[in-house]
């Protein structure tokens, strides 16, 4: 589970993971060679929905894509007020 920045929410962060758990098989002595990444779709805007999609975690082996698991949104995000969205567009220009 992590946390992700939100622009234009009711919350600044939002808390992503995934709502099953993950299995992989790997040859043995693999799993220490084996790299996590994860990417987060940025920048996120409100409003998200519970389960949507907003990043990928891919694992790699020696420069080659083994798997990726979609990262999902753990909780909703609603939109902010006029006055907290017309903020975060001016934050962001400064990005």
């Amino acid at each position: 589970m992590t946390t992700l920045p939100v622009w234009k929410g009711t919350s600044n962060t939002l808390k992503a993971g995934f709502t099953d758990d993950l299995y992989m098989s790997l040859p043995k002595g693999v799993g220490p060679k084996l790299k996590v990444a994860m990417e987060a779709r940025q920048p996120l805007t409100a409003p998200v929905a519970l389960g949507q999609t907003v990043g990928v975690l891919r694992l790699t082996l020696n420069g080659s894509a083994v798997a990726e698991f979609p990262l999902q949104a753990l909780e909703e995000v609603p939109q902010a007020g006029i006055l907290g969205r017309a903020w975060d567009s001016i934050r962001l220009w400064f990005r």
